[in-house]
């Protein structure tokens, strides 16, 4: 606030003792800011509060100065002189109040009271050794719409056979120019727009949704050559998002009286930015009353808010009722080190290497680093890359568990698309869907298939032996020929049974399972198409669908375990 023009920390203290009035006042009570009133010498004044109340079935008008200076910057002699000579001509004033949020000399404390001049003050001071308000947080919401793109019918251009490519500008009926501005803040107004942001698993806070729906349009038009040509829908993609934002009630202040010696109220306000507007809210809980009221003020007005939801907590990420694969702990790629490996001196690598490892990356020369842990005796690996200009680098997980972990977290994310759909009104009600969560569930589905396919064929590729020599089908295969020449199902059925006691027949479950996998990895590896319409490949994305990937990466877990038992995977 010290930043601040002494205007702008004026305006704040007008509202916020406009707040403070509002709460102690009844609802016949009458309160402006900056209201201009004519004195009796035909001059305008400007008054900071303006009270208009009743008291006993009699009009009683109040004005109150506000000053909002510095704790030092205290009031003196001049300043109460200038108010009570600004306010001597008012016509039909009661009372007199004058407020800040420092303190008085002596001077203006006699001054004011041989005016009969009240004074009040706003400080931070605790009271009786406290400082706590009931409430200790509130939460708003904010809605926020961007318009991404937007395309419109008009049965009237189509009559009249005009087809243009240009960009057409909006009018109303008057023939006034509609800016995008505008129509996205009036479609953002609309209920149905937010109602995709409303699921089965409850409403959907923090989160970005692109949507597409057609809006019925009234009285919008666009100009084509000096005519106007109705418009009957547009066709909008909208990102849409409800932010959650928790405010807290941190800085308790009391608005006394020292005329009087009396406290009126604590209260505690917030400044927070909506839209690019700056708003205040304040929850103020007056002396003589047992409940707090809220207010929420702007430049424009402040409004009293009578009805507030509650939330036990902060907004929590939706849980996927239909999943319960766990994830997996993603190994580090390490290799314990013999005590006689360990004894020979290993040198450390200085930091003058650092700009030397920089260069090979930008050469895209090798700088895979081989350390060793002195402390667990382990030798592991560093990829490093190059980020603004540094040496960043961690130890290189262990592949497998990596891509079966992201396997894992691809499926539950297109599960969490799933769940965000928009809410099913009625019973058996078929839903066209108008935002991207089906896009994106196919595509965490699709990409889930890719990951768990890769992470089953280098687990076979990791269970073959170096000296792997075989003869299979009347031909001879080592461990490379094998891997480059199998498919992830020809090595189930020719390789697994050869470097493991896993039997097929014994186990089809699991076999069928990452075969129907297999199955559906190849089939997006070389979609078919075709030139008609119905494309062969909406099979392959329907069967994708329907495919039980839940299952499938249980199934895979059991396949590890039976192939190596060996090889861990430590679920989380």
């Amino acid at each position: 606030m010290n930043n601040m023009s002494t205007k702008s920390k004026g305006n704040i203290l007008e509202s916020l003792t406009e707040i403070l009035e509002l709460s102690l006042s009844d609802t016949e009570t009458q309160i402006s800011i900056n209201k201009r009133i004519t004195d009796l010498d035909g001059i305008k004044r400007e008054i900071d509060i303006y009270i208009e109340t009743i008291i006993n079935k009699r009009k009683f008008n109040i004005v109150i100065e506000c000053k909002n200076y510095k704790k030092n910057s205290n009031i003196n002699i001049d300043h109460i002189g200038a108010f009570y000579e600004k306010c001597n001509r008012l016509p039909n004033i009661n009372k007199l109040i004058f407020l800040t949020t420092s303190d008085y000399q002596e001077g203006a404390i006699t001054k004011a009271k041989s005016r009969n001049i009240e004074l009040y003050r706003i400080t931070s001071e605790s009271i009786d050794g406290k400082s706590d308000l009931d409430v200790k947080s509130i939460s708003i919401i904010e809605r926020d719409c961007k318009l991404l793109s937007m395309r419109f019918n008009s049965s009237e251009l189509f009559q009249a056979k005009i087809y243009t490519d240009e960009k057409l500008p909006f009018v109303d009926g008057k023939n006034k120019p509609v800016s995008y501005n505008e129509l996205k803040d009036k479609i953002s107004e609309l209920p149905e727009i937010w109602r995709f942001l409303y699921t089965e698993s409850g409403l959907l806070l923090n989160h970005k949704k692109k949507i597409f729906p057609n809006i019925k349009t009234q009285n919008l038009f666009t100009n084509f050559k000096g005519n106007l040509f109705q418009i009957d829908d547009v066709q909008l993609t909208l990102e849409i998002e409800l932010k959650f934002k928790p405010l807290d009630f941190e800085n308790v202040k009391k608005y006394e009286s020292l005329t009087d010696q009396k406290t009126l109220a604590t209260f505690s306000d917030i400044e927070f930015v909506i839209g690019g507007k700056s708003h205040r809210i304040c929850y103020v809980e007056p002396i003589d009353s047992e409940e707090g009221k809220f207010f929420v003020s702007n430049t424009m007005q402040t409004i009293e808010l009578k009805t507030l939801g509650k939330f036990d907590s902060s907004p929590k990420p939706i849980k996927l009722k239909a999943s319960s694969v766990r994830n997996i702990k993603v190994n580090e790629y390490q290799f314990k080190m013999s005590k006689k490996a360990m004894s020979n001196s290993i040198p450390i690598a200085p930091k003058e290497e650092n700009p030397k490892f920089l260069a090979n990356i930008k050469s895209k020369k090798s700088t895979i680093i081989v350390a060793i842990d002195a402390q667990s005796n382990y030798l592991y690996f560093m990829i490093p890359f190059s980020h603004n200009n540094k040496l960043m680098t961690a130890k290189f997980p262990e592949p497998i568990t990596l891509f079966f972990n992201h396997a894992i977290d691809l499926h539950k994310k297109g599960l969490y698309f799933r769940e965000i759909m928009v809410k099913n009104t009625e019973e058996n009600e078929k839903i066209i869907l108008q935002d991207d969560s089906y896009n994106k569930y196919l595509q965490y589905n699709i990409s889930s298939i890719f990951m768990l396919h890769a992470c089953i064929e280098l687990f076979i590729n990791s269970c073959i032996k170096d000296n792997f020599e075989e003869n299979i089908e009347g031909e001879s295969y080592d461990k490379k020929k094998a891997i480059e020449n199998f498919s992830l199902a020809e090595k189930i059925e020719f390789i697994v049974p050869l470097i493991s006691d896993f039997k097929i027949d014994k186990n089809l479950k699991i076999t069928k399972s990452i075969l129907k996998l297999n199955e559906l990895n190849e089939e997006f590896q070389n979609l078919e198409t075709s030139d008609s319409i119905n494309q062969p490949f909406l099979e392959s994305f329907e069967d994708v669908l329907k495919f039980d990937m839940e299952n499938c990466i249980k199934m895979t877990k059991l396949f590890f375990k039976k192939v190596n038992k060996n090889f861990k995977l430590i679920e989380q």
